[in-house]
């Protein structure tokens, strides 16, 4: 069984990712406003897949007997990581294309 570090480390760990994809989404969100290049469907697709498949794990962890408390803690582990690597590849988009002709880092 882990000890209390071990789950105080995990949930600090959720709460930077949160905090981040947060901040990223409220970025992204100006960044689309203004302009910015939205989701393509290959990258929603991808997005809803990675739901779905969290869905099924936590679906068929809870067939096999596992507790509320288990699925619920489950449910807490996978949600921040998908959400923080949307909003990683969104950063990405917006790095690659800026609003306001403002030039990429190493490109003339």
């Amino acid at each position: 069984m882990l000890g209390c570090g071990a789950v105080e480390e995990g949930a600090m760990l959720n709460f930077v990712l949160a905090l981040l994809a947060i901040t990223g989404a409220v970025l992204d969100r100006g960044y689309k406003k203004a302009g910015g290049r939205r989701p393509t469907s290959t990258e929603k697709q991808c997005f809803y897949l990675a739901i779905a498949l969290c869905v099924a794990l936590i679906v068929v962890l809870g067939v096999l007997g596992a507790s509320a408390a288990q699925l619920g803690a489950l449910t807490g582990f996978l949600v921040w990581p998908i959400f923080a690597l949307w909003e990683l590849q969104r950063l990405r988009v917006r790095r690659a294309y800026p609003i306001g002709g403002r030039l990429k880092v190493g490109n003339k």
